[in-house]
């Protein structure tokens, strides 16, 4: 049964994403069409701000590390 789970969740995660991202882009703009300004994040600095409190987990949790590790893969 698990198996069953893992193949059919995989086989539909790329269409779950796509569904994601239509329906947070539909958001969007409902919000901007209410007169909403909406604006887009620097990446780069957010980051590079969040340095400092990875770090500090890193070093004060255990497995930490490899927690900060995954997250940083994800944001590339």
């Amino acid at each position: 049964m698990k198996e069953a789970a893992l193949s059919v969740s995989a086989s539909v995660q790329d269409w779950s994403f796509s569904q994601g991202e239509t329906a947070d882009n539909e958001l969007v703009d409902k919000v901007k069409a209410a007169g909403v300004e909406v604006n887009q994040p620097d990446k780069k600095a957010f980051i590079e701000a969040s340095a400092p409190v990875y770090a500090a987990f890193a070093s004060q949790v255990e497995g930490g590390d490899v927690l900060v590790s995954r997250a940083q893969a994800l944001a590339k």
